[in-house]
């Protein structure tokens, strides 16, 4: 946990400030979109194959850089299986999601296995015991686990800004995050199996070998900094992806009890005094 110092006066926040800095030099990558050039080029340096499987190509203002993709209900991004993709023994799936105002229905971020043995990573719909039918949260499943999913269905996700959601798996432990913060984990009974399916990015094709045939769990909204590794990341690492927005409203969280710090681009302030802070990307 890093150490905060909280200023009286003007302040602009920096992710030094934090110590904490962007995802450079996190090892493992094999999937890595972030659309700046215009395009569906991986980064990784793992050589993967992206196209558009189902729908049109469209781009719009990123959370980190340039760009972020835009789906629209009818868009699908498809990478082809590569023996890289295999990650059945420990991986971490990664990305920003900005959920459109009008969704309101469960949404796919990222797939392996079409339901058939791999994983999943979604946003699934309320109601619950904390959620109001229509608002989202964010979980990540497997057919082949008992329980199905781990999810956080205690927190909200807000629709119209950009939110980062992880998750991780080490071959025993399943874990969830959002913004940076550990949400749930269990241990389920099962294991992920291989298969030769591609990743299927934004929604679940009827049909792979037809794109007519349509989608379900079709994604509305933005996605930027798609990340997929081939190990499960630790904490700070995760937290060290979700470094983003800073400038934005954002929100402490600090050690030893329920009392917040709200942090604006202009200053911060306090109610009393903290230490043992750490930043949550809005």
């Amino acid at each position: 946990m890093k150490i905060l110092q909280v200023h009286d006066g003007p302040y602009e926040p920096t992710p030094n400030a934090f110590g904490v800095s962007r995802d450079s030099g996190i090892d493992g990558v094999v999937l890595d979109l972030t659309f700046d050039d215009g395009t569906l080029a991986d980064s990784s340096g793992s050589g993967q194959t992206v196209e558009v499987a189902s729908g049109t190509a469209a781009f719009g203002d990123g959370v980190l850089g340039t760009n972020a993709f835009q789906f629209d209900g009818n868009t699908v991004l498809r990478v082809a299986a590569s023996d890289s993709l295999n990650l059945e023994g420990g991986l971490t799936q990664a990305s920003w999601i900005y959920l459109d105002p009008g969704a309101n229905a469960e949404m796919n971020i990222m797939e392996k296995g079409q339901w058939s043995g791999n994983w999943l990573s979604h946003v699934k719909v309320g109601a619950s015991s904390n959620l109001q039918d229509g608002e989202f949260y964010f979980a990540f499943a497997s057919s082949q686990f008992q329980p199905v999913n781990v999810e956080d269905n205690f927190r909200r996700l807000a629709t119209g800004t950009w939110i980062h959601v992880a998750l991780t798996w080490d071959g025993t432990h399943r874990k969830v995050y959002v913004n940076g913060v550990l949400d749930a984990e269990d241990q389920p009974v099962g294991s992920l199996q291989s298969n030769a399916d591609p990743l299927e990015i934004g929604g679940r094709m009827r049909d792979p070998a037809n794109p007519a045939g349509g989608l379900t769990y079709a994604f509305i909204g933005l996605m930027d900094s798609i990340k997929l590794f081939n190990r499960a990341l630790s904490d700070e690492e995760i937290a060290q992806l979700a470094v983003g927005r800073l400038g934005g409203d954002a929100i402490l969280q600090c050690n030893g009890g329920s009392s917040m710090v709200t942090m604006t681009s202009s200053h911060v302030s306090c109610t009393e005094s903290m230490l043992h802070c750490r930043y949550i990307a809005d």
